[in-house]
């Protein structure tokens, strides 16, 4: 009796599980914009989640690291996601109140919904990046701290290559 309510207790967590973690799906077709999220509440909130399958390389020359963040802050970074759901920040950049940050975004979206913020230090939105371009961002840091890019998706399958420099 006891291994029957294991095998239930287990059987009724994992189901739990996977039923937390199913993606998003595209409800507007060709359009790319969010349907399902809002991604500025959530930056606002400061409640980011997500669920992907990724694949990232990064190189750095002159890496800076940014507290929990030094794993995404890289000058030059690239992410192959299968499939994204949520909000998630993908990438960091720890500046001083005199440097301007320059970000080259390019993204290739070939499956569902996708939006992509650059985010200030105090976690306002500084711009909004086009998504399937190459966007060159130039923001002067007004304030001294993290600045991040922030993407939301729904099901989407999607590359990103981020090249920063900071002068």
């Amino acid at each position: 009796m006891k291994r029957l309510i294991t095998i239930l207790v287990v059987f009724a967590f994992s189901f739990s599980l996977t039923s937390c973690m199913s993606h998003i799906e595209d409800a507007n077709g060709d359009d790319t914009s969010l349907v399902s999220i809002d991604l500025a509440a959530i930056i606002e909130s400061k409640t980011y989640s997500s669920i992907s399958s990724l694949s990232s390389s990064v190189s750095s020359g002159d890496k800076t690291y940014c507290f929990n963040y030094e794993d995404i802050d890289y000058d030059n970074l690239e992410l192959n996601y299968g499939k994204i759901s949520g909000v998630t920040k993908i990438h960091c950049s720890d500046m001083s109140s005199e440097e301007e940050l320059i970000l080259t975004i390019t993204t290739s979206l070939t499956e569902g919904n996708l939006e992509i913020a650059i985010v200030g230090p105090d976690n306002t939105i500084l711009e909004w990046v086009e998504v399937n371009q190459t966007v060159t961002v130039m923001i002067p840091s007004t304030s001294e701290g993290e600045y991040f890019v922030v993407i939301g998706g729904e099901s989407a399958k999607v590359s990103i290559d981020i090249v920063r420099n900071i002068n």
